[in-house]
């Protein structure tokens, strides 16, 4: 009877360690904290700007002519961009389980825009990034108006299988309907398939 009770208390005690909750955190791409730290003048057609992070990790965007780039940055390491296109979103949201030393994130999410120029519209695609310590890799995109509650999608793909990815493996998939403008995104030409 004392093994069986012991058996159930340290199975209680085990259980609120093995359901971490995953929290969200937004990091301000536009306003916020970020800094510009590199122009071009008043020529417009380069401007890069750094936003705090979590983990050790900078937060870098880099914005053009007709195209921003999303970077990130630990210590010293050159900044390898994730994301590329006509724009992106206001925020990164990090996904992560919060631990003493504050939120420990295995995801990001950003809007990605992309522009068709034929018809000067424009499509927002979600992507999931894979945080690794001292890395990241864009792991899978969605697009939002094929995808009903995209933004949904995006964080359970990101919960669910950021934590076991390696981005050394990688490759970039769509998840839910897929898109012309999820495909230009991980760098797929011509039409989607027709059904999934």
């Amino acid at each position: 009877m004392r093994r069986l009770l012991l058996l159930v208390m340290l199975g209680a005690l085990a259980e609120p360690a093995l359901a971490q909750t995953v929290t969200s955190i937004d990091t301000e791409l536009v306003k916020g904290r970020c800094r510009f730290i590199a122009d071009d003048g008043e020529v417009g057609h380069y401007a890069l700007k750094r936003c705090p992070g979590l983990a050790g990790a900078r937060v870098y965007t880099v914005a053009g002519v007709n195209k921003v780039s999303l970077s990130f940055r630990w210590g010293k390491a050159k900044a390898e961009d994730v994301v590329e296109d006509y724009s992106i979103g206001d925020k990164l949201e990090w996904r992560g389980i919060r631990g003493k030393q504050g939120l420990k994130p295995h995801a990001a999410i950003v809007r990605i825009i992309v522009k068709d120029h034929e018809k000067d519209e424009r499509h927002n695609v979600w992507g999931v990034i894979r945080m690794e310590p001292r890395n990241a890799c864009l792991m899978a995109v969605i697009d939002e108006a094929a995808n009903p509650d995209a933004i949904t999608l995006a964080r359970t793909t990101a919960d669910a299988e950021a934590p076991n990815l390696a981005c050394a493996k990688n490759k970039t998939k769509i998840v839910g309907t897929a898109s012309r403008w999820a495909q230009e995104v991980i760098g797929l030409d011509g039409d989607p398939p027709a059904s999934q």
